[in-house]
């Protein structure tokens, strides 16, 4: 009965599709371009569309009661039951429409959601037939070309009414809970930022947590009060640092961490090696560099977690104190946190010790990281410093996100190791 039903209403919608084409030039200019006889049912009117667009590919206006002479005219050798029977279609269009009244801006954006409908429609069809035709490969392609087509063709308003949803059924979804990468603070999809002045140890942090959290048993790996939980592909960014100095640190974590995930790996892209190797530096304020990255991570599903070091020197020419010229990197963060990638963006802190720039910046990041100059009484042999968070969003308070201070020393073994450091009157151990 339901289908019966749904059929009745695609037959009124094709016909009153097909009135309108005949009736308006204004509605033809603007559906005949996206009009297909792929997504019409009916035979008579995959026909009768045919003769429109011929129509009015000649004459640049709606065909009205002038279709049937043109009809007519073109089949007049044709001594066939099917043009007799479009002919007969033709003209009950043609005599309904004129004293047909339609507010046209309705009409087109009707048909607009109408035609997009059947496009998904015999589009999944098309899919389903070549994996019934076992064409996997066929299928995903036709998938894909379909998806960036629509995204030029879409109307916006139809992919808001196919998102939104009943809070009912919303809360009704199975919703899988992000993967931990780090206790408690870094999950999939967790956009955060470490800044801190020059030279106080910063890349050495965020290349010991690439290098930890990408290590075969990762899990379980520490620092500080920070625990990893599952092991994650990385893809570490770096835009200043030589290869020398860049293989030099990590020859020294790797004593430290162990060896390299197979499955999971650290991934270096240096702009010292992109520049040597295509003369160019890596640039991610420039929007064909952002698709580039987003690209090469949906390919690569096993990072779950990418590291810009740092946001001045991966966005050459960029005004850091305007947050327009931030906007493109921020709505790419955020494309990126819907692919499920965790992004760690490495910045300089500047007056005042806040984060150098526009605080528009910080909108979308889920925590802020800031590492200060310890005042921990200790003998200085390397990187020393206090980790304060400033803002961790949906974290429960705990001693993971409270300040600790932790010093890069020499372990008496040719390697090093991250030590934490207390006061003498701190209460932990």
């Amino acid at each position: 009965m339901l289908k019966l039903k749904r059929r009745r209403i695609e037959a009124l919608q094709e016909k009153k599709l097909m009135i309108n084409l005949i009736t308006s030039t204004r509605f033809a200019k603007n559906i005949l371009p996206i009009v297909s006889t792929r997504f019409l049912k009916s035979e008579n009117s995959k026909l009768a569309l045919s003769w429109i667009k011929s129509y009015y590919d000649k004459y640049k206006e709606a065909p009205k009661g002038n279709l049937i002479a043109l009809f007519n005219e073109a089949t007049i050798d044709e001594n066939d039951s099917k043009s007799a029977v479009v002919s007969d279609y033709l003209t009950s269009l043609s005599e309904e429409y004129e004293d047909y009244d339609i507010n046209i801006l309705y009409e087109i954006d009707e048909a607009k959601k109408y035609i997009q409908q059947r496009s998904v429609e015999t589009t999944l069809e098309d899919a389903k037939i070549l994996l019934d035709k076992n064409q996997v490969e066929k299928s995903e392609n036709l998938l894909k070309a379909f998806s960036m087509r629509l995204e030029s063709f879409g109307d916006i308003m139809m992919n808001i009414s196919h998102t939104a949803i009943k809070s009912s059924d919303f809360l009704n979804k199975e919703i899988e809970q992000p993967t931990s990468i780090i206790d408690p603070w870094l999950t999939d999809g967790n956009i955060s930022m470490i800044y801190a002045p020059r030279g106080i140890g910063k890349t050495w942090l965020s290349l010991s947590i690439a290098v930890m959290v990408s290590r075969k048993r990762a899990t379980g790996k520490r620092f500080g009060p920070w625990e990893v939980m599952n092991e994650s592909g990385v893809l570490y960014v770096d835009g200043e640092m030589g290869d020398y100095e860049m293989q030099k640190r990590l020859k020294i974590l790797k004593k430290l961490y162990g060896e390299e995930s197979d499955e999971n790996p650290l991934t270096l892209l240096t702009s010292a090696r992109y520049a040597a190797e295509h003369g160019a530096q890596m640039n991610i304020s420039l929007e064909e560099y952002r698709n580039a990255l987003y690209q090469y991570l949906f390919e690569n599903s096993h990072y779950n977690l990418v590291i810009l070091d740092n946001i001045s020197s991966l966005t050459p020419g960029l005004s850091e104190n305007s947050k327009e010229d931030w906007d493109p990197i921020n709505q790419w963060l955020i494309s990126l946190r819907h692919l499920g990638v965790s992004v760690i963006l490495i910045h300089h802190s500047g007056k005042g010790n806040v984060q150098r720039g526009t605080s528009g910046r910080e909108d979308a990041l889920d925590c802020i990281l800031t590492l200060r100059r310890s005042t921990v009484q200790v003998g200085n042999q390397g990187a020393r410093f206090t980790v304060v968070f400033e803002k961790s969003r949906n974290i429960p308070p705990g001693p993971g996100i409270q300040s600790f201070d932790m010093e890069l020393m020499e372990d008496g073994r040719g390697g090093v190791e991250w030590v934490r450091l207390f006061n003498e009157d701190d209460d932990d151990e």
